[in-house]
């Protein structure tokens, strides 16, 4: 399971981030599993630099 989409929310004043699946929960059910925030922006990094090194070798 890869989480890829983020909510904010004010509570009390206080900004709060969160994923969108439940990470407690699916710990439980999946195998592996990508935390939402944290997890799928390095792979998304990874992707766009190969995609920039493959354009500037045509």
């Amino acid at each position: 399971m890869i989480g890829v989409g983020v909510g904010k929310e004010e509570l009390k004043g206080e900004q709060k981030f969160y994923g969108d699946i439940n990470e407690e929960e699916i710990s439980k059910k999946a195998k592996l599993y990508c935390p939402t925030i944290g997890g799928i922006g390095p792979l998304t990094i990874a992707c766009l630099l190969r995609n920039v090194v493959e354009a500037a070798m045509l």
